[in-house]
């Protein structure tokens, strides 16, 4: 017969539950959210370049590029929230593929316009939506005082993060 020791041991949650602080328990219930963001994230875009072949960057990448074509590398990866370097990256992967095309600007040559090829609007009219993915898409429903205060929470949390 076990004794209350190795009981206490094997996992019941009603013994965890009561255990836990209140502030433990949201903490918990957090992480939890979290990782329910996280999951569907991951899974939209794993469906999306299963189906395609490309990743969910590059969807939205070709999609932002419908939207405002003949756009430069820095406002596109600013448009998709990335750094330049790896809109770069991305591009070059589009390019190479032959969904998209670097143009030359017509007054100075330093500057270069991006915008998709014959394959690549063909292709982006097959692409299912959201483009951008359902995160941008859910935070687009939020009304603004809840982006607000999701903006500050998630600032004190990465600050925090950031210190550690």
């Amino acid at each position: 017969m076990p004794t209350g020791r190795q009981t206490a041991r094997r996992y019941d949650p009603g013994i965890v539950k009561t255990r836990l602080t209140n502030h433990e328990r949201l903490r918990l219930e957090v992480l939890k959210q979290f990782r329910v963001v996280s999951g569907v994230v991951h899974r939209h875009f794993r469906a999306i370049e299963r189906r395609h072949g490309l990743s969910g960057a590059q969807v939205w990448m070709l999609h932002e590029l419908v939207r405002t074509p003949e756009v430069g590398v820095t406002d596109l990866a600013a448009q998709l929230s990335i750094h330049q370097s790896t809109a770069s990256q991305l591009i070059d992967k589009l390019v190479r593929s032959g969904f998209v095309e670097r143009v030359g600007h017509a007054l100075d040559r330093r500057r270069v316009h991006l915008r998709l090829s014959r394959r690549g609007v063909a292709l982006t009219q097959r692409l299912p939506r959201p483009s951008e993915g359902v995160l941008p898409t859910a935070l687009d429903r939020l009304p603004d005082a809840s982006l607000r205060a999701l903006r500050t929470q998630l600032s004190r949390l990465i600050a925090r993060m950031e210190g550690s």
